[in-house]
C-alpha cells in the first residue's frame, strides 16, 4: 500500500512556490519532490491538484509512465 498523505505535502509545497518561480523551476521543484516522494512509497500522484497542470507533463510522464 502506498503513502497518499503524500499528495497533501507535494502540493503543499507546490502551491507555495506557484507563482514565485518560473515554469522551468516549478517544474524540476515537482521532479525532485515528486521522485523523493515516490522512493518513500507515493503511488497516488493522481490525486494531485497539480494532475492536470500543463506545466507538469513532461513531470508526470517520467514519473508516472504508466499513467
Amino acid at each position: 500500500m502506498g503513502w497518499c498523505s503524500a499528495t497533501e505535502i507535494f502540493d503543499k509545497v507546490l502551491s507555495e512556490i506557484d507563482h514565485e518561480v518560473n515554469d522551468e523551476v516549478f517544474s524540476k521543484v515537482a521532479m525532485i519532490l515528486g521522485s523523493a516522494l515516490q522512493n518513500q512509497d507515493w503511488d497516488c500522484e493522481s490525486d494531485s491538484d497539480y494532475w492536470e497542470d500543463e506545466r507538469l507533463k513532461k513531470v508526470w510522464s517520467e514519473l508516472c509512465p504508466e499513467e
